[in-house]
């Protein structure tokens, strides 16, 4: 894929334009992605509705029996979106540690080391999750430690 940009002081709004023979997974998913790149919020789903999540209030996002669940410090929403999805749109703030879970380092409240060789990550909503050590390079690297 070639990306091309072109700088035009003249243009008042951003323009995307893709070039393509046909329309495949990558061109599907990456129109996904500028259409919801200005968004902060993901769509989370309730027994009473729909709710708009702010990224600000969530705590992590992850995926359990085929479902993608979102959590807040009070509360637990689903989304339809495919956490691989998700994860394009998150902050920096996000990072990925493991397969099926990211986390907002903004609410990490302490590691425990002493588990065996892994790391237990415990939320300041209480949620604790383990870090995989294949992601263990990257979570110290966006701690700085």
């Amino acid at each position: 894929m070639k990306i091309e940009i072109i700088l035009n002081s003249d243009i008042k709004e951003k323009v995307v334009k893709i070039y393509t023979n046909k329309i495949d997974d990558e061109i599907k998913s990456l129109e996904k992605y500028l259409q919801n790149s200005s968004l902060d919020k993901i769509i989370c789903y309730t027994e009473k509705g729909i709710k708009l999540l702010s990224y600000s209030s969530i705590y992590r996002i992850y995926s359990l029996d085929k479902k993608t669940i979102v959590r807040t410090k009070d509360e637990e929403y689903t989304t339809k979106t495919p956490l691989q999805e998700i994860e394009i749109c998150l902050p920096k703030k996000f990072i990925k540690i493991s397969r099926s879970e990211v986390i907002n380092l903004d609410y990490v409240e302490n590691l425990d080391l002493s588990f065996r060789g892994t790391i237990e990550v415990k939320m300041k909503n209480g949620d604790v999750t383990y870090l995989a050590r294949r992601r263990m390079k990257d979570f110290k690297e966006a701690l700085g430690i």
